[in-house]
């Protein structure tokens, strides 16, 4: 299904995807605002890119209020061509010291 307020296609897998040159720029996902104990994390992102795309795809990020506890630019170079149309799992690490309010895993 077409949003087009937001300029990006759900499926029915729970997928989002924005359009090359149509997507208007912004969050395409955020949340779930959870609360977590201090400890060693995980966050594993799928993400898929076609060639028509040069340069940064996405930035990926886990943030609850103004800190930023991980974040990373995925770009068009860390895509070998046999990844093009495929899912790609990008994980990231991060480590809370304390519990941890609101945290959420956002898309950009």
């Amino acid at each position: 299904m077409y949003r087009e307020d937001k300029n990006y296609f759900v499926y029915p897998y729970n997928a989002v995807s924005a359009v090359n040159q149509l997507s208007l720029p912004g969050y395409i996902s955020y949340g779930p605002y959870i609360t977590l104990p201090a400890g060693n994390y995980e966050v594993e992102f799928l993400v898929r890119s076609t060639p028509l795309i040069q340069g940064p795809i996405a930035n990926l990020s886990v943030v609850a209020g103004n800190t930023t506890y991980v974040a990373q630019e995925l770009h068009s170079n860390n895509i070998s061509v046999e990844q093009y149309d495929k899912w790609i799992r990008k994980k990231l690490r991060f480590n809370l010291g304390q519990n941890t309010n609101n945290l959420e895993v956002k898309v950009y």
